[in-house]
């Protein structure tokens, strides 16, 4: 949920402080990065998520929204021009009302609406673990099939959930694959992209697909 003194540090934090770390880090490695929101160029339009039942008693998720449009062009002509896009997640409904929404979510409506390939997420684990008290226990290949499995089995929990949610939604509406990767490993990027075995975990709606 969030409410309106929530949205206010969210806007300070995502499109303050915690963008310009990034497009700062990005630069002092000589990447030619844009900090951006998707409110610009009305890249991601919103709508306020209504109240829900839950047991019960109406829930109000307060100025939280869900994506209803994607508009690629301001990202599309920033990378024609050899920019690097950094978005934060929030957007805004069609009257301007600024909106916070789901990193993982909205990564995975602009994966769809600039049509890509591939969708990668860099997390905190190095990939979907069998053990979570062991990292080496990585998935290498999951399926759609394999993903509601682990999920039933407790397997896939917390904060990996909304990733492979999203995952999932995205590999439905057209990319063909995602890869959940550890941010503290050197060159996970470069291994899981170019080499055959890969180093975190790569999802698939289908391995009959593959």
């Amino acid at each position: 949920m969030t409410d309106e003194n929530v949205l206010r540090l969210a806007v300070q934090t995502f499109r303050g402080t915690a963008n310009l770390a990034l497009v700062s880090a990005l630069v002092k490695q000589r990447v030619p990065a844009v900090g951006l929101s998707g409110i610009d160029g009305s890249t991601l339009t919103l709508r306020k998520r209504p109240p829900v039942d839950v047991g019960g008693k109406m829930v109000d998720f307060g100025f939280v929204g869900d994506a209803v449009n994607v508009n690629a062009d301001l990202i599309l002509s920033l990378i024609e021009a050899d920019y690097v896009p950094a978005l934060c997640s929030l957007g805004a409904d069609m009257d301007g009302q600024v909106l916070n929404i789901n990193a993982d979510t909205m990564a995975c409506e602009l994966a769809v609406g600039l049509n890509a390939e591939k969708l990668i997420f860099i997390t905190d684990k190095p990939g979907i673990l069998h053990d979570q008290k062991d990292e080496s226990s990585i998935y290498s290949v999951l399926d759609a099939k394999d993903i509601e499995r682990l999920k039933s089995e407790g397997v896939i929990s917390g904060g990996m959930l909304p990733k492979v949610t999203a995952a999932l939604g995205a590999l439905k509406r057209g990319v063909s694959r995602v890869h959940i990767l550890g941010a503290d490993e050197d060159d996970a990027l470069l291994e899981e992209t170019f080499t055959n075995q890969g180093c975190g975990t790569m999802i698939t709606l289908s391995r009959e697909a593959e």
